[in-house]
């Protein structure tokens, strides 16, 4: 590859700053307290990733071991790979008692495999290295190396340094989560992004939530979910700005902080709770949560631009706030945490787009604790006929699958929660809307060119109004126990 050669080529940049760094978990990590993080950190990514048991593994960045170990402990073989050789020598030492393990020196952009040889292509610190006409032409690579429906992981510093300790010349591109999710779905339609999010251990140890972890599928032929389609284009970067515009930065939604206040007044939150919300969006609900009760929250997004904005606004945060809450891109239905370990999980106006509700509450119910609380409002089918604007707005918003009072209380009361309390706030949102409109008025010269877009949010909630008045439509608010 062109980017091979020349003494100033980012291969060069690349070798020469590795052949600098010393070949230990200090010089790997290039950070205070390496060797306390590289412990909870190690564990942690192994826990994200998928079963490779008696599978093969591509080990990228493989430096002195620190993962080489763990995978060749359950891999059927491992391919460790670095650019610098005494990271390799090292790696060797380390792992002399492992025979599934082969080692090779080379820049990855070097690498050449048969097609599906790896089942898993684990990468660590990579993409930073590389450019993006370089990380384009690796991902395509990749691809062909894993086989159907095999997983590849990577792990990359987001918008700016992470490390603490400064070392000279480091030839590192920081971009943000979106980038990284846009140069996947331009290499190929065939990778799929399972799950992203925050690596725990350096928002605990560095303060760091720009540290994020990525796990891909290679799924060919995959027919397109069209929830993921439809959220992603409304929840574009551009979108969530022209809602801000509308709505007042930082908020996306009608009511913000004064609603968020009403919704969470009566949860009786703790410090220590641990939250889950789902439909997190840009973060606003889980920083207020932080903010006014100190509890733990974990926020769960389709939407990847949503959690890039999210992730970007938490490192803003004090030292204190920022380790409390984490994010996470991901369909909910297929995620999979601890049985019992949220105190409450949360959502707003997000579980109409859901339509397998018996396993969203199945899975809701496994996750909370005993005595926990799920809480919810959804947009709700009212009590007079649909009309046909109404019917042409819900088929325009498809896929949306809005329920009745009757069946979001036996469908949680089917899982087995208790103390299920239902709420008609149709009235009080109405109100809200009207609010809404008001302030919609005098945020018109802002959008300039994307006046239509204001307009449009305008008549959509003049037309919720009116349906609301007329008994089409209602907002309910949803509280249960487990």
């Amino acid at each position: 590859m062109s980017s091979s050669g020349g003494t100033d080529s980012p291969h060069r940049r690349r070798k020469v700053f590795w052949d600098g760094v010393d070949a230990s978990i200090a010089g790997m990590l290039q950070t205070d307290n390496a060797e306390v993080l590289s412990i909870v950190d190690t564990a942690e990514i192994m826990n994200y990733l998928p079963d490779f048991k008696g599978l093969n593994v591509l080990d990228l960045g493989a430096g002195i071991g620190r993962f080489t170990t763990e995978l060749a402990k359950v891999a059927h073989h491992v391919t460790a790979v670095d650019i610098s050789q005494s990271f390799i020598e090292q790696n060797q030492k380390n792992n002399k008692h492992f025979t599934n393990i082969t080692y090779i020196c080379k820049d990855v952009v070097q690498l050449d495999f048969p097609p599906g040889s790896f089942n898993l292509v684990f990468s660590s610190w990579i993409l930073k290295y590389l450019t993006d006409e370089e990380v384009s032409q690796f991902l395509s690579r990749i691809l062909s190396w894993l086989t159907p429906g095999g997983h590849f992981f990577f792990r990359e510093s987001c918008f700016r340094e992470v490390g603490t300790v400064n070392v000279p010349g480091n030839p590192t591109i920081f971009r943000p989560l979106s980038h990284y999710c846009e140069l996947l779905r331009c290499a190929s339609i065939s990778f799929k992004l399972l799950r992203a999010k925050n690596v725990q251990s350096y928002l605990q140890f560095q303060n760091a939530p720009n540290q994020v972890c990525f796990l891909v599928q290679r799924k060919d032929n995959e027919k397109v979910n069209e929830v993921h389609e439809m959220l992603e284009d409304r929840y574009s970067m551009h979108n969530i700005t022209m809602m801000e515009k509308i709505f007042g930065s930082p908020w996306i939604y009608t009511g913000r902080e004064d609603t968020a206040k009403e919704l969470f007044g009566n949860l009786q939150l703790r410090p220590g709770h641990r939250v889950l919300d789902i439909g997190c969006g840009t973060g606003n609900s889980a920083f207020f949560i932080t903010r006014q009760y100190r509890a733990q929250v974990h926020g769960v997004d389709l939407s990847v631009a949503a959690i890039d904005l999210a992730i970007e606004r938490q490192m803003a945060l004090d030292n204190d706030l920022r380790r409390r809450v984490n994010f996470e891109i991901g369909d909910i239905l297929d995620m999979n945490y601890e049985e019992g370990f949220f105190d409450i999980i949360y959502s707003r106006e997000c579980f109409v787009y859901i339509t397998n509700k018996p396993l969203l509450f199945s899975k809701i119910y496994k996750w909370l604790r005993p005595g926990g609380t799920v809480f919810f409002t959804d947009f709700l089918k009212g009590t007079s006929p649909p009309s046909s604007p109404f019917l042409d707005y819900l088929e325009n918003i498809k896929p949306c699958f809005p329920m009745t009072f009757d069946s979001y209380k036996q469908a949680l009361e089917s899982e087995g929660f208790q103390n299920v309390v239902t709420l008609d706030s149709g009235e009080e949102w109405m109100g809200i809307l009207l609010s809404d409109m008001k302030i919609f008025e005098s945020t018109r010269e802002k959008f300039g060119s994307d006046v239509a877009f204001h307009d449009q949010m305008c008549d959509i909630t003049a037309k919720k109004i009116e349906w609301i008045r007329e008994k089409q439509l209602t907002m309910g608010i949803f509280r249960a126990t487990k």
